[in-house]
């Protein structure tokens, strides 16, 4: 670690994070002045990636507050067991550092809010669709809605991958520890969105709305898409935490409780799901308790194992 960062380990606040700019991307680091240093060698050390919602930032303040719930939980939670976890024989639970950035188009990145709403979220044209009876494709607001979510969807595990990448070095100049575990934690974001019209929507599958170039897409991408191995979902942990009264993605009518169904069946692939009742589309304090204790008990305090965690969504979004 750098002499500027030696400052890191101690009892600063760790609602306050610590800002990079990691090759041209801004990011907010939670979690660092709990870190162990000097690592000793048992101690592993994960990353959560915690995405924002659609037509929101890095900034939001759900999002700070669940990012430093996490830290803290951690910090507390390894405080409270002895030095070797009990559920990883002589490893001791690892430390947790978040991430957070702003998405593409989104933030200090936006450059078009137009192209973050939704086919009819504007208002613009609904009265009119809704004396036809009916909606067409030049009624709508953002006709290139599925494009968008589908693009920055792909754009923002793009960023995710660039940051497992040099991350790392960025924060632990001098090697000081080591990145053993990523975990990924996203909320809503729209392209679920695209999957519950794919599933109930009145929107024709076809050009301008889903052109057949844009449906290629997501054959090839989507995690629910037919054409993709069950097999990648091995050795994943998941948590899929949703709104009974979800009107956005719903998680029945949407069909994500069919996927998730699904991938129960996947040996050895580990997922958990639940729908708060009397919740919307929102992230909720329940939920973000049933966060942290699942990334300690699935991630932090397990011996191995990537954790990904989706938060009132079904299967279309930012997955690591």
């Amino acid at each position: 670690m750098s002499s500027s960062t030696n400052s890191w380990a101690g009892t600063a606040s760790l609602a306050t994070p610590e800002r990079l700019v990691v090759g041209g991307l801004p990011v907010a680091v939670y979690g660092l002045p709990a870190l162990t240093v000097p690592a000793s060698a048992s101690s592993g050390l994960a990353v959560l990636f915690l995405l924002h919602g659609r037509g929101e930032s890095s900034q939001s303040d759900y999002l700070t507050t669940l990012a430093t719930k996490l830290v803290e939980s951690a910090r507390d939670k390894r405080a409270q067991v002895s030095p070797l976890g009990a559920d990883s024989g002589t490893k001791r639970a690892k430390d947790l550092l978040v991430v957070t950035f702003d998405q593409r188009n989104h933030g200090h990145r936006l450059v078009n809010a137009e192209r973050n709403m939704g086919w009819m979220e504007g208002g613009r044209k609904r009265a009119a669709a809704r004396k036809e009876k009916g909606i067409k494709p030049h009624e709508l607001d953002n006709e290139g809605h599925a494009y968008d979510m589908m693009a920055m969807q792909t754009g923002t595990s793009r960023d995710v991958s660039f940051l497992i990448d040099f991350l790392p070095p960025s924060l632990f100049r001098d090697d000081e520890r080591t990145v053993t575990d990523w975990y990924c934690s996203g909320i809503s974001l729209g392209g679920h969105a695209t999957w519950l019209a794919l599933a109930h929507g009145p929107l024709p599958l076809a050009a301008p709305i889903f052109p057949a170039s844009l449906l290629s897409v997501f054959d090839r991408f989507d995690p629910a898409s037919p054409s993709l191995s069950l097999d990648r979902w091995k050795g994943k942990k998941i948590l899929v935490l949703s709104g009974e009264e979800d009107k956005l993605v719903n998680f029945v009518h949407g069909k994500s409780g069919v996927f998730v169904e699904t991938l129960k069946g996947v040996e050895g692939c580990h997922v958990e799901a639940y729908v708060q009742p009397k919740a919307g589309h929102e992230c909720t304090p329940e939920m973000m308790e049933r966060t942290c204790e699942f990334v300690w008990r699935c991630g932090l305090n397990a011996s191995s194992g990537p954790v990904t965690q989706q938060q009132q969504q079904g299967p279309h979004g930012g997955k690591l």
